[in-house]
This record gives C-alpha cells, sequence and structure tokens, in this order.
C-alpha cells in the first residue's frame, strides 16, 4: 500500500493529508457508483439515428429541394415517433438515478484525529469511517471499534437478520446500520468494493431486445433495399413522361412513403407508451419500452423470497415447553429477559417485543446476538444464563426427540429458535452446561395477495422460480403455504459446484435456497437456454445480475423509495 500499512492505522486519528495525498496519487480512492442507464447522450443517438429516420430524413430532403413544403407533413410520424421515445427514457433515468445502491449523503471521516464529512468518491483507502444508526456502509472495511453495532445486511444476502458485528469483522457496502456504532477500515475502494462490483458487471448487460421492434426493423431494411431501386425507377420513367423533375420527386416520394409502415412504426410507440403511462399510475416505471413487450411473452418468474412472497416482516407465533417444571409464562419470561436486557433490535427481537412485555428482571451479564454465535443471552443473579438462539448452535447434544420437533416445525415454515438454560454466558467457549428447556416459533408474514397472485399466474400458464438466499427447506415451506406449485421440489445451492448444469439444475427444481447473486445470474440463463423468456423480481443488490440479465427485470423499491415508485421494468 506504498509503505502505508493497514494494521498501522490509528482509528482514533485516521490518515494524515500527506497520506491521503498519496493514496490519491497511487489510485488508491473510491469511485462513484457506475450509472445503470444510459447517459442522455446515448438516448439521444439511439433515438435519432435509425433507420426509419434516415429514410424519411432523405426523402424529407428531396421534397424540401422542390419546396413543396406542405409535402412534409409525413416528417411528423417519425418526430412524434422520436420524441415519444426520448422522453420516456430520460424520464425513466432521472427517476432511476435517484434509486442508487449507496446513497449519496456525506460519511463521516476520521482524519489527522478530526472528523470531515466526504462524499463516498472522496474516500481512499485506510480511512477511519464513523458509523451511527441509520448509516449505509459506503465502501467495503473492517471493523475496528465497535459499540453494539448491529448491521442489516439483508439487501446483501436477502436474508432478513440483523447481525451484530464485533472488532475485526467485516463490513460490506450497501449494509446498513440498524443499531449502535462504531467505526471501520476502508479495506477496498473503487471497483474492487462489491457494490461497485455488481454495479459494473450489471452495467455490462444487454437490454433484451424486443421482437416487435425487431420486426419492424427487418421490414423496414428489407424495404429499403426494394424501394430505393424502385424509386430510381419510378423517378426515371416520370420524368420520361415529361413531368419535370419536381413533380417526378414528389411523385416518386409519395409513392415510396406509402411503401413505408409509417402508421405501423406510430402505432406501435404510441401504444407502448400508452402503456407505460398506464403502469405509472400504478407507480410501476419502465426504463424501457419494450420491456412493456417483454412481460407479456413471460412465460417463467423468477422470485426472491424476502420482501417478494413475504412482507419482510415476523411474526411471533408461539412457545412451546419441553420441561414439565417450566410453564409457557416462565419461558416468556424469559425470552423477554433476554430480549429487552440485550437490547437488540433486529427484526426477531421487534417480533418478540410485540407480543412479550418487558418482565423487568435485573440482569447481571449481556451477551447481544453474534452471526458467528446464532445466540443471545443474559445472566440472571441466583439463575445463571438464559439463552436465545439457533439450537444447533447452544449445544451440539440434542437429542433425537427435540431434533424431530425442530425438524417438524421448521419444514412447516417456521424460524425454530430454542430457550436454554446455562450456567453462565461464555462467549470464547461452548456455553457451561446448556439445557434446551423451550422452543419459540417465529413465522415469516406472507402478502395478503400473494395466493390469489401465483393463482392467476397459474391460470395463464406462468411457470413460478423462488431463488432465495434463505434456509431452502423454509423457503420451500413458505412457498408451499403461499401456493406456488411444486414447492416441494428445493435444492441448496451452496452444495452446487460452478461447474454444473444450471440449465438442468433450473428446470428440476422450484425452490432454490442460499443462492449468491452469481448463481441467480447463471440459474435465470440456464432458463433462457432453454427458450423461456424470463422476469425476475427483486429488492436487494443482491439481486441486481438476476435483474439485468432476465428479458424482463422487475426492480421493488423499499423503504423511503416506496412512495416514489413500486416497480421498476428494465
Amino acid at each position: 500500500m506504498d509503505n502505508i500499512k493497514l494494521a498501522d492505522i490509528n482509528p482514533e486519528q485516521g490518515l494524515t493529508g500527506s497520506q491521503v495525498q498519496k493514496q490519491i496519487e497511487s489510485g488508491n480512492k473510491n469511485t462513484a457508483e457506475k450509472s445503470l442507464t444510459k447517459s442522455v447522450k446515448e438516448i439521444l443517438t439511439d433515438n435519432i439515428f435509425t433507420l426509419f429516420n434516415l429514410i424519411n430524413i432523405v426523402l424529407g430532403a428531396l421534397v424540401f429541394y422542390t419546396g413543396s413544403y406542405k409535402n412534409l407533413l409525413f416528417l411528423g410520424i417519425a418526430v412524434i415517433n422520436t420524441i415519444i421515445g426520448i422522453i420516456q427514457e430520460i424520464r425513466s433515468k432521472r427517476q432511476i438515478d435517484k434509486m442508487v445502491l449507496l446513497a449519496e449523503d456525506k460519511n463521516t471521516v476520521i482524519r489527522d484525529s478530526k472528523e470531515v464529512q466526504l462524499l463516498p468518491e472522496d474516500i481512499v483507502l485506510g480511512d477511519i469511517v464513523q458509523l451511527s444508526r441509520g448509516d449505509q456502509v459506503p465502501v467495503d472495511g473492517e471493523v475496528v471499534i465497535s459499540k453494539s453495532m448491529q448491521v442489516d445486511e439483508s439487501q446483501i444476502t436477502g436474508e432478513a437478520k440483523t447481525i451484530t458485528k464485533q472488532s475485526g469483522d467485516e463490513l460490506t457496502s450497501g449494509s446498513y446500520l440498524v443499531g449502535g456504532s462504531g467505526r471501520m477500515l476502508v479495506t477496498k475502494v473503487g471497483s474492487d468494493t462489491f457494490v461497485n462490483h455488481l454495479s459494473n458487471e450489471a452495467s455490462q448487460g444487454k437490454d433484451a431486445p424486443s421482437i416487435l421492434l425487431n420486426i419492424i426493423n427487418r421490414i423496414i431494411k428489407a424495404l429499403s433495399i426494394v424501394i430505393v431501386p424502385l424509386g430510381v425507377i419510378l423517378f426515371v420513367v416520370k420524368l420520361y413522361q415529361g413531368l419535370g423533375i419536381n413533380r417526378s420527386i414528389l411523385g416518386t416520394v409519395a409513392a415510396m412513403i406509402g411503401m413505408i409502415p409509417e402508421g405501423l412504426v406510430l402505432l406501435t410507440s404510441m401504444t407502448l407508451a400508452v402503456s407505460a403511462m398506464t403502469l405509472a399510475r400504478k407507480r410501476t416505471l419502465v426504463r424501457d419500452l419494450p420491456a412493456i413487450e417483454a412481460l407479456a411473452r413471460v412465460d417463467t418468474i423468477c422470485l426472491d423470497k424476502t420482501g417478494t412472497i413475504t412482507s419482510g416482516d415476523l411474526k411471533f407465533e408461539s412457545i412451546i415447553s419441553l420441561v414439565d417444571s417450566t410453564s409457557i409464562d416462565q419461558l416468556k419470561e424469559m425470552v423477554g429477559a433476554i430480549t429487552y436486557g440485550t437490547g437488540d433490535s433486529n427484526e426477531t427481537a421487534m417480533a418478540i417485543k410485540n407480543e412479550v412485555v418487558n418482565p423487568q428482571i435485573p440482569v447481571t451479564a449481556v451477551e447481544a446476538f453474534s452471526s458467528e454465535r446464532k445466540w443471545s443471552g443474559v445472566e440472571v443473579a441466583g439463575e445463571g444464563a438464559y439463552i436465545l438462539g439457533a439450537p444447533q448452535f447452544i449445544t451440539k447434544k440434542l437429542n433425537s426427540k427435540v431434533q424431530k420437533q425442530i425438524n417438524e416445525y421448521a419444514a412447516d415454515g417456521y424460524r425454530v429458535l430454542a430457550i436454554a438454560q446455562a450456567d453462565h454466558l461464555a462467549t470464547e467457549q461452548p456455553l457451561s452446561n446448556p439445557k434446551i428447556i423451550g422452543l419459540l416459533l417465529i413465522s415469516d408474514v406472507i402478502r395478503p395477495n400473494a395466493k390469489n397472485t401465483f393463482n392467476y399466474f397459474r391460470s395463464q400458464d406462468v411457470n413460478i422460480k423462488v431463488i432465495s438466499g434463505d434456509d431452502p427447506v423454509t423457503v420451500s415451506s413458505i412457498a408451499k403455504n403461499a401456493g406456488i406449485e411444486n414447492a416441494n421440489q428445493f435444492i441448496d445451492m451452496s452444495t452446487v459446484n460452478d461447474n454444473d448444469d444450471f440449465g438442468k439444475l433450473a428446470a428440476d427444481n422450484t425452490v432454490f435456497g442460499r443462492v449468491t447473486p452469481d448463481q441467480k445470474k447463471r440459474l435465470i440463463s440456464g432458463l433462457q437456454d432453454s427458450k423461456h423468456t424470463v422476469a425476475m423480481t427483486g429488492d436487494g443488490v443482491n439481486d441486481i445480475l438476476a435483474l439485468r440479465q432476465a428479458d424482463c427485470g422487475i426492480a421493488m423499491a423499499s423503504g423511503s423509495e416506496v412512495p416514489r415508485v413500486l416497480l421498476i421494468l428494465y
């Protein structure tokens, strides 16, 4: 790193001015997120310089030469058609550019022991970034100071889980702090960051061509080959008949215009434009007009579970006691003591707080939820430790009866958490004498209109595929409850190799769990290789490659973006 070692950077002081300058000169500076839309220049070029417009301009120039300006009205069709395309694409571009993967807010960076406000593109490798609740992580880095830092990575992983970060843990650009605060050391900038890597790959993707417009363009190309020699012959014949140059030109142009399907071109553009306006009233933004046509031809829809089938909210279902000596009310008190005592604010904790009141039990020690431990807990004087978390991470010695119960609840679509007691909390080593005494069932809330929607797709012979980053068993059960056919055919994509046949995997299964962003893209590509027209819906950064690969990408806005736009058709 040009004599600047990351390990030597003091999180209280940050980089000095000279070190920052050296990083900039070395090219270790962050870059702005690459736009996923065309530039205004590209939009103008693509809409103006077309074969249809070229033919009309040449014919218009010939009419202009004759001085018969009233006969130039046919150019209005070309002008209107071009304006419709330009206005629609620029309008969509402006809306989509507002919904970038990374917020454009300034970040607090420590330099020369002082706090400075910088845009993400001004951050350099080795900077110390101060993060607080509600902040988005602008670049990839490593936690150097954590004050109960809780991070929501659902936009990255697709899993609606809040993760507690400790010093030394990695932070990924695009994730959010939902609790606590801390500082991170910037370890990646520019194209090396997760978000910029995805943006660069997505921007290299090609938009799905419009079959209808391609057919029209082929007709125009074929006609241009025919009408040019015919036009020349017709012009010569008219001259031979003694009509004069001007009348010969006007007669020839009139005949050639009659051969060009100008009305069809305008009708197509008007139809797509009116469709885009209709969708806009339903809070759906169309980025490219041909996407409307692609949507009509879709025979396979790939869905992301979180935020698409489910609302993203969790619901407290019930508590099951596994020992006669502990009642349901006692287990609720224990769960309340853990949830309120740790101060966790993740989705699971909020679901519990909605059903369980604070028992006001004083605690002597606290361990917040950690993605490594997969449990949280508190110590209560005279009672030992209360633990809540993933059963297999609390104890490795689950008896067969409890394991069977857990598997049955998981197969029904529940998230199963174990309630346990231990002698005391232990972070670095296994818990001391843990004993599971109860189970807590949490469910994902399925969107109210999900079943009706999937029934409609089934009546239209549209296949549904669920592609998620969550556990395949849980996703399969949720998909089954939502009314998706063949939801029992699922696969854990973490067991799949890069050399496997993704086309066969996509054809043989309905639910795909533990899927990476690249695997989502390859699954859709596999379906397309089998001649399917594929639509992909998603609401996270982890879906962007798949959205661009699909014939029709449907990006579902979330959070503060919902009032502005609900969907974007790619």
